[in-house]
């Protein structure tokens, strides 16, 4: 006989740390702000006894990248979310996106009773006041004398005190001045054959208006999982209300009230048709007033951005234009503007500014602000690298390459034995994914292949791997006194894929991607083994 009642907890609260607090006193919504914790148990080794939710990781994942990247949602920076799961996604989309918040620079933890709660803790402290914490937890729950547990990974079901009453949850969140929380804790079978109990201005503004709290939770036993979507039923219907399949308020908001209504009419739907057909209810709401109009996502696409289309230089100023050649705005450095490129860098379907001068890298916002700088920049590209709509910036620096990010983190770097000297981001077809190509003067080589001075070489970089020594080819020019002029990438003979150019001080070379010679004329190309 089971010593507790199984209860199906799922809700989803909003609150003001400590109470409703009034609007007034919030600060305006920043997302910079915000922190995260998504939590997704699937498997249990702490009692091997329990069934494994088998979409957990997957829910906790989709919620995450929703809420972190998805620009309808983006409350906050995925640098600032913490994913904490047991076991592995099911869902090949889950995978890559779970890709795209490591790379983002989201952390992923274990997901035992110690790290839910230390986790929590953290990420509530981390929340300004003009921010929101947003925790979700996808596993196992039961009922104990009244009070709602989750499991953790390490939880034993015979020993209430492994698990974790939500209330505590609850409480540690409310230590920041807004939060946001799923519970999506119970699934029909516990134990085998066993039953068991882009953000716009409107919704930032909503943000900072309106406080308060508001609870969904299922209204029967139990909650399933959706094996077509492969997440928690009731988990798939909050990702679609919050994807802009609920209806939107005036402003193209999604709000507490209208994504209420959503999910309860897909979820009665979807019970209805698979598990239930005389269910009358499925989701409750419990909230205040304030609470029902809380925004929570924006669907109604913002008003066309201001985009510059073209550049002009002179000398030390750079003015952009828009489409009818209207001045938009212009900026004068210390220094000469050496280069200038237009690149969409963070898919938001306007270009930022990108400019050479001084030696420093600058980029601009579509409107003209300065976004970010990097100093002492030799060369630039820019290219989709990852294939994930933002683009990233390639830089030389003397004898090191970094790769910046659209919003200038620094992803990776690159050290060289000499001058880095010229930089190219290219593919042979469009099928293929995206390489870094730089030539450079080697100034230790010559030492490992018994010629004299320093060398002209050639190497290529995978965008996914670029640290010193990861090369995946690395070649040189001879004979040895020969320089590298230009670095170029054409489709030489027009037969839709693109080859390598270079242009020495004496000759030419074209190479595959796999650095092989194609043509060479009074120079020769070596690979290095």
């Amino acid at each position: 006989m089971l010593p507790w009642k199984l209860l199906c907890v799922l809700l989803l609260a909003v609150s003001a740390g400590g109470g409703v607090r009034p609007s007034e006193s919030l600060s305006p919504f920043d997302p910079r702000q915000s922190a995260a914790l998504f939590v997704g148990v699937q498997e249990f080794p702490g009692d091997r006894t329990l069934s494994e939710v088998r979409y957990a990781v997957d829910d906790a994942i989709d919620l995450a990248w929703l809420f972190a990247l998805d620009p309808r949602v983006r409350l906050v920076p995925p640098e600032r979310v913490v994913l904490a799961i047991s076991g592995k996604p099911q869902k090949e989309v889950s995978e890559m996106r779970l890709q795209e918040l490591i790379q983002a620079d989201a952390v992923v933890k274990t997901a035992t009773q110690s790290d839910i709660e230390t986790l929590l803790e953290r990420q509530a402290a981390l929340v300004g006041s003009g921010g929101v914490l947003v925790a979700a937890f996808a596993t196992h729950g039961f009922q104990s004398d009244g009070a709602p547990h989750v499991l953790a990974s390490s939880s034993v079901f015979e020993r209430r005190e492994t698990a974790i009453p939500t209330a505590k949850l609850a409480q540690i969140a409310a230590a920041a001045p807004r939060s946001i929380l799923f519970f999506d804790s119970c699934r029909e079978r516990m134990r085998p054959r066993m039953r068991a109990a882009s953000i716009a201005p409107p919704l930032f503004e909503g943000l900072t208006h309106t406080a308060g709290q508001a609870v969904f939770a299922i209204s029967g036993q139990y909650t399933w999982d959706n094996p077509r979507t492969r997440n928690g039923a009731f988990t798939d219907a909050i990702l679609g209300g919050l994807q802009c399949k609920a209806k939107t308020d005036a402003r193209g908001l999604v709000t507490v009230e209208t994504l209420h209504a959503y999910a309860e009419k897909r979820l009665l739907s979807w019970i209805r048709r698979h598990r239930d057909p005389d269910v009358a209810t499925a989701v409750q709401l419990t909230a205040d007033g304030a609470a029902r109009a809380m925004p929570l996502a924006l669907c109604t696409p913002p008003p066309p951005p201001v985009s510059p289309v073209h550049l002009a230089v002179d000398g030390a100023s750079l003015i952009a234009f828009d489409l009818r050649n209207q001045e938009l705005w212009r900026t004068t450095f210390a220094s000469r503007v050496t280069r200038t490129e237009l690149a969409d860098l963070d898919g938001d379907g306007a270009n930022e500014v990108v400019a050479a001068a001084g030696g420093a890298l600058l980029v601009f916002r579509p409107a003209g602000e300065r976004w970010w700088s990097a100093d002492r920049i030799d060369a630039f590209e820019i290219g989709e690298l990852y294939r994930r709509g933002r683009r990233q910036i390639v830089a030389l620096s003397g004898t090191s390459l970094s790769v910046f990010d659209a919003d200038g983190r620094l992803l990776s770097a690159y050290a060289h034995a000499g001058p880095l000297r010229h930089l190219a981001i290219a593919a042979p077809t469009a099928r293929h994914k995206p390489k870094i190509l730089v030539t450079a003067v080697n100034e230790t080589l010559h030492d490992t292949l018994h010629l004299r001075g320093a060398l002209s070489t050639l190497f290529m970089l995978d965008p996914k791997d670029v640290r010193t020594g990861t090369q995946l080819w690395y070649g040189y020019v001879h004979p040895a006194a020969q320089s590298i002029e230009r670095l170029e990438i054409l489709d030489r003979d027009n037969d839709g894929r693109r080859d390598i150019a270079l242009t020495t001080s004496t000759g030419t070379l074209h190479l595959d991607f796999d650095g092989r010679i194609i043509k060479a004329k009074n120079a020769q190309f070596g690979l290095v083994k």
